[in-house]
């Protein structure tokens, strides 16, 4: 069974954990973070990306970065492929230094970026690095007093903190000194055992089609029961040939939630309905703008429980 690729969505938030491949250190003294630091500069200016948080441990970085220009993947590789290159001029070493695969966690910036913020900041104390968050290679130190460096984005979340009622800079410096809560540690883990989304249904329906998560545990025969509930008309109706304004709206409905939740493609949905695929996606376009809030992901909800 092949493995299900991971979402990378340009313009997305993400939490990004890359580790050594095989325990190797990554850095020997002060100028091998500086050089570091100089290489993810560059592919900031490069992807357009913001760099929201970072912790550099001894074998392993840990990023919150905003894509923009790039995916996560491309991101990545194009500082610490640099780095590794620049570790082989200066040791014997000629093997892989990071692992092929780096962790991503894509999340909404608005509701998780600040808790976010502060856990990569405790990731060194996690890491048995340091007993307390003041951890001299990440940016704690930036968020509670020092001057930013250029590449790093520190508006943003003083924004949303303000946003929430912290303030002042005491207010901030001790939101940034408190570690993290019980919640903050189970969602994002060690960046490893995270799950791949941290958002709730509309912040979800708002990805790109592609990268949402896929239904389990819905068919095609199911939807259409609980659209037709929904609609208070019958599965016969919506099967047969009947122009009734209830059922030219329960197909568009169950064409729209089963393309977007991925459980059949337009193609099949036509076939079943025996519907041509265009006159579904007009149906779906015209009834979209009159009933918007049907076609919602989370709009049959309360009737049961279709994934998101």
């Amino acid at each position: 069974m092949s493995r299900r690729p991971r979402i990378q969505v340009p313009g997305g938030t993400y939490y990004l954990v890359q580790v050594t491949s095989r325990r190797q250190p990554l850095f020997e003294n002060a100028s091998d973070y500086t050089h570091l630091e100089h290489l993810l500069a560059g592919t900031i200016r490069r992807t357009r990306a913001k760099v929201f948080a970072f912790c550099w441990l001894p074998h392993e970085l840990h990023l919150a970065v905003q894509m923009n220009d790039a995916t996560p993947g491309r991101f990545m590789q194009g500082f610490t492929s640099r780095y590794a290159q620049y570790v082989h001029r200066h040791t014997d070493d000629r093997g892989h230094l990071f692992a092929q695969r780096f962790s991503s966690l894509l999340i909404d910036p608005e509701v998780w970026l600040p808790q976010l913020v502060r856990y990569i900041h405790y990731a060194a104390v996690g890491g048995g690095e340091s007993s307390f968050p003041s951890y001299a290679h990440s940016s704690h130190h930036i968020y509670t007093g020092n001057r930013s460096p250029s590449w790093l984005d520190t508006d943003t979340v003083l924004r949303l903190l303000h946003q929430r009622g912290i303030a002042t800079t005491a207010q901030q410096i001790s939101y940034f000194n408190a570690d993290p809560t019980t919640e903050e540690l189970r969602l994002f883990g060690n960046g490893k055992r995270h799950t791949r989304i941290l958002g709730d249904s509309t912040f979800r329906q708002r990805l790109p089609r592609a990268h949402r998560p896929v239904t389990s545990g819905l068919t095609l025969s199911r939807l259409i029961d609980i659209i037709a509930i929904s609609q208070s008309t019958s599965r016969e109706e919506i099967l047969s040939l009947s122009r009734r304004r209830t059922a030219a709206l329960a197909r568009a409905l169950i064409a729209w939630h089963a393309t977007e939740r991925r459980i059949a493609t337009l193609s099949e949905v036509a076939q079943l309905l025996r519907r041509d695929p265009s006159t579904l996606s007009k149906a779906i376009s015209r009834h979209r703008n009159t009933y918007p809030g049907l076609f919602r992901l989370d709009a049959f909800t309360h009737l049961s429980s279709l994934g998101k």
